[in-house]
């Protein structure tokens, strides 16, 4: 976990501190890459989602570019399964938090769907 989420930590902090780094990620991929804030909820999920999205060869290119460590097919398999465990966990969230339409009997249908 923590290996794998240091090469997508290592993609947002290059792309975050360098314009030039920037502009070759957007060359390359049509996008950028996420940072993962720890004070927003679910953001490191984003950002492992933008990855898989942006797919592994553009994202080892990325990284050969930037000089980071490149990813691995191991790594990248990591980070679908970390999709495919959280997306349930995501979507609830997202559900619960929403400022309309949300009330608190929504609480217990959406954990018992968890479970």
């Amino acid at each position: 976990y923590d290996n794998v989420m240091a090469k997508v930590q290592a993609l947002s902090n290059s792309v975050n501190r360098s314009t030039h780094h920037n502009d070759c990620v957007e060359e390359i991929t049509g996008t950028t890459f996420l940072k993962p804030v720890c004070t927003r909820w679910f953001s490191e999920y984003y950002a492992v989602e933008r990855v898989e999205k942006i797919g592994f060869e553009k994202v080892v290119e990325c990284q050969t570019k930037l000089n980071l460590q490149p990813m691995t097919e191991a790594n990248m398999s990591f980070l679908i399964s970390f999709l495919k465990l959280m997306k349930p966990l995501v979507l609830a969230m997202e559900f619960l938090q929403k400022e309309s339409n949300c009330f608190i009997g929504h609480l217990v249908t959406t954990n018992k769907g968890l479970q």
